[in-house]
């Protein structure tokens, strides 16, 4: 029992210091993580600017359409 013991000791030892490892980050993945981020901020912006822009071609689109509709339907 007391084989088990220690040996269940030693792996909690090893899975504790194999999570530590990959739990800590050094200053470069850091760095590339901030550039990633800002990166997908200005991908963001771009992408809600190209939305406002197809909202805005919708509606001016619509307005035509309701007019042809209104004065066909007549």
């Amino acid at each position: 029992i007391l084989r088990d013991i220690a040996r269940a000791r030693e792996n909690i030892q090893k899975s504790l210091a194999g999570s530590a490892s990959t739990t800590s980050s050094g200053p470069g993945d850091q760095n590339e993580l901030l550039s990633r981020i800002s990166h997908l901020e200005v991908e963001n912006q771009n992408l809600r600017s190209v939305v406002a822009d197809l909202q805005m071609a919708i509606f001016k689109l619509e307005s035509p359409l309701n007019a042809l509709e209104k004065s066909t339907s007549h």
